[in-house]
């Protein structure tokens, strides 16, 4: 039986510089063909000395390099070209005021076929080839980051690598261009290709979803605690009800992404130097207040550096004045009905489904991969939970999770719910079906999940029919948010 060869090994690699600096001190790796191999470690682990001494860039001081094999030896990045090795650096090796076009076969012999519309033709056919999507003809000063990225990728590929290294190659990608270079790697260089390829990812983000096997160097990342069960409330002292939809079952036996999408509370509440520093740490890029007017007056919420505040009010009455919760709005919203049982709960829950600006906002933020995300109301339950209601919904949670999620703030706001069941024990002894009146004020009614589950469908014939009707979410966009967030 004939041993299959591996694609790359590195044996006793050791890079010096100078005599006090070892950047790689004995090195063994290999690489099989057809896998992803992510290399993690720490800033200044060697992880990028070892790529370049592989690209040719750096010349080892002692070990072996075998290609498929056979010992070899670079001077130079030419000759790990000519051996099919191609490496796409952490920062771009492109000429800003050139073409795609010419950025791909610059330093190559040209002819006519590599010239003009016939290059052109040429990159177009290989970009569509591999799923990618870039203009051979403009400028690289016009291009974001993801289009360099991508443009880096066809040019390896324009020069027949078998072999890519990519150097970080998610550094400052949003999330749709993150996974569209993660699905290109994992789905047609591996299987299109059979092809290798060695990625060193950025620290702190998690390789399992695009890597075959991982391999640490010497000071390695230190294995992430294990999440929480879904919908627990991240510990602030000033306030209860702050939690995230990550780790929920969606769509597909997948689960919602950990880190994306927090569900909240007014962070004006979190005052304390532990509360804020536990809220710096989400990294939020964007706060959407659900809130009216009047209520974020009276508390205004604290920004984290780096995150954007953005207040659209959830409910809003039929000519668009918010709901500030006065007893003109509250008797509007009851259409002149008592207020009593669930009333109250099902009238706002109702209004809050279609025209939602607010909504609107959210899912624009999902879709164009402005998260981490906080969206939040003043207790963090009804424009908040309908909010999450409908982004679980969107991301193909089974009805059942998705009211596990929200009957979840009973649990969270029990002092809340106890509180007032205090204040009104003696109307609630002398009338019982008033405790569940003053649960829909501090906490929720569970069957108020599925009054909106049966509103959406009755009026639009099924989920998808509504997320497409209100908020643009076609098929296609709906499995591309799904693809965004669910893991």
């Amino acid at each position: 039986m004939v041993e299959a060869v591996n694609a790359i090994e590195l044996k006793n690699i050791t890079k010096r510089f100078g005599e006090k600096v070892i950047a790689n001190d004995s090195v063994n790796l290999t690489v099989r063909k057809g896998e992803i191999l992510s290399l993690l470690g720490e800033n200044g682990s060697g992880k990028t000395t070892l790529m370049n001494m592989l690209s040719g860039i750096y010349i080892p001081d002692s070990g072996e390099i075998l290609i498929e094999g056979s010992p070899v030896t670079f001077h130079s990045p030419a000759d790990s070209i000519r051996l099919g090795i191609g490496m796409i650096h952490q920062h771009f090796k492109l000429v800003d005021v050139m073409t795609a076009k010419d950025n791909i076969v610059i330093g190559q012999k040209t002819s006519f076929f590599t010239k003009g519309k016939a290059l052109s033709k040429k990159v177009k056919a290989l970009s569509d080839q591999y799923g990618l999507d870039i203009d051979p003809d403009k400028k690289v000063y016009e291009m974001s980051v993801g289009e360099k990225q991508t443009l880096e990728i066809i040019k390896v590929l324009y020069r027949g690598a078998k072999i890519l290294i990519l150097d970080e190659p998610t550094a400052g990608l949003d999330v749709v261009a993150r996974e569209t270079i993660l699905d290109l790697l994992r789905s047609y260089l591996m299987e299109v290709l059979g092809g290798t390829a060695s990625l060193p990812p950025r620290r702190g983000r998690p390789a399992k979803p695009f890597y075959s096997r991982p391999v640490l160097s010497s000071t390695a990342v230190e294995k992430p605690a294990p999440h929480p069960a879904p919908g627990t409330q991240l510990p602030f002292a000033g306030g209860n009800n702050f939690r995230e939809l990550g780790g929920y079952p969606a769509d597909e036996g997948k689960h919602v992404r950990w880190g994306q999408i927090y569900r909240g509370i007014p962070t004006g509440l979190l005052t304390s130097d532990a509360d804020r520093k536990l809220l710096d740490s989400l990294g939020l890029r964007l706060i959407l207040d659900l809130r009216s007017e009047q209520e974020a007056e009276k508390m205004p919420d604290y920004v984290p550096d780096g995150a954007r505040m953005v207040r659209i009010c959830g409910l809003c009455l039929n000519d668009g004045k918010e709901v500030d919760f006065s007893p003109e709005d509250r008797e509007r919203l009851l259409e002149g009905k008592p207020d009593e049982g669930r009333r109250m709960a099902d009238a706002m829950y109702r209004q809050m489904l279609f025209g939602n600006k607010a909504y609107k906002e959210l899912f624009r933020a999902l879709e164009v991969g402005e998260t981490p995300v906080l969206f939040h109301c003043s207790g963090g339950k009804d424009r908040t939970g309908v909010a999450a209601m409908l982004i679980l919904l969107a991301l193909g949670a089974s009805d059942e999770t998705i009211r596990q999620d929200f009957v979840r703030t009973n649990e969270c706001r029990r002092p809340e719910l106890e509180k007032i069941w205090a204040e009104h024990a003696d109307e609630i002894a002398a009338r019982p079906e008033q405790k569940k009146f003053y649960q829909g004020i501090a906490g929720v009614h569970p069957e108020s999940v599925y009054l909106v589950l049966s509103a959406i469908r009755e009026k639009c014939g099924s989920a998808e029919a509504y997320l497409e009707a209100e908020y643009g979410l076609t098929p296609a966009r709906l499995m591309r948010l799904r693809r965004m967030y669910l893991e």
